[in-house]
């Protein structure tokens, strides 16, 4: 279940990347791919690149513990608290 605010956020961030052409290049490659590569965006600091993926992956119907975990950290080393609780639930949802 995803929060209005949620939803919201999750929106911002994609108009944000396709405004700074961050969004073409995470749409490519399978899924696994797609998170080792958002995955390597939080690993070298690139936070909201990372939190883009994440977003990315999740809006086009992935959803795993680890997606969402990994973009809890990413969302929390940004400093947006709301969004790294928001995912860290949604990861326990998913595997309590």
């Amino acid at each position: 279940m995803t929060t209005p605010r949620a939803r919201r956020v999750r929106t911002t961030l994609t108009l944000v990347c396709l405004a700074l052409g961050l969004a073409a290049p995470l749409c490519a490659g399978t899924p696994e791919e797609r998170l080792r590569a958002a995955n390597e965006f939080a690993h070298g600091g690139d936070f909201p690149r990372a939190i883009a993926a994440y977003d990315s992956l999740a809006a086009t119907g992935v959803t795993s513990a680890s997606l969402y975990w990994n973009w809890a950290q990413a969302a929390s080393a940004r400093g947006a608290m709301g969004e790294a609780l928001w995912a860290l639930l949604r990861a326990r949802e998913i595997d309590p």
